[in-house]
């Protein structure tokens, strides 16, 4: 299943009536919620669709990674001496 980042646009924290709705849906993992404003979900994307629509003050965006390239210094390929 997909993840996705869960926000809370309103001011202050994240609800918590909110997130034990959130809790409770059955096709629902929480994944992550130690931030006082996000949460990280693990869900089918029409359920988050379905949800979301009765949380206004909530935005959800589908989690992406990014490959980073290996930061260490490498040799080159080694000349060839005659």
């Amino acid at each position: 299943m997909p993840h996705f980042i869960l926000k809370f646009r309103g001011s202050g924290p994240k609800p918590a009536d909110v997130v034990e709705k959130i809790r409770s849906k059955p096709s629902f993992t929480i994944l992550d919620e130690s931030s006082p404003r996000m949460m990280l979900v693990d869900a089918p994307e029409e359920h988050v669709e379905q949800v979301m629509e009765s949380l206004p003050d909530w935005k959800a965006y589908p989690e992406q990674t990014v490959t980073l390239e290996d930061p260490r210094p490498r040799i080159k390929a080694a000349s060839k001496r005659v």
